[in-house]
């Protein structure tokens, strides 16, 4: 139980590794706790890379979005352009 605390606050935990349960006693108890603990941030660690894959999904979403709307930006500037350069061409030829 000792070392699997020392690896915990470590960094180097190993959440797929329990402690054993012999005898009901303070000990075994403690390793209960332990192991429920483990088992909740092994879910929590696990919804964190869901999440944050699933950010990662909607920003490149919002990054192809934007780019389409910069595009259709770009393409109506140009149009106004030549709407614009048309217009002058009539106002001098009147």
């Amino acid at each position: 139980m000792k070392n699997s605390a020392i690896d915990l606050a470590e960094g180097e935990a190993d959440l797929t590794k329990m402690l054993p349960v012999v005898v009901p006693d303070e000990i075994s108890q403690a390793s209960e706790a332990f192991n429920r603990f483990i088992k909740r941030l092994d879910g929590l660690i696990a919804s964190i890379y869901s999440t944050a894959d699933a950010i990662i999904k909607e920003t490149e979403a919002v990054a192809a979005s934007s780019e389409q709307l910069n595009a259709s930006i770009e393409e109506i500037s140009s149009a106004i352009s030549e709407v614009a350069r048309g217009a002058q061409e009539q106002s001098t030829k009147s």
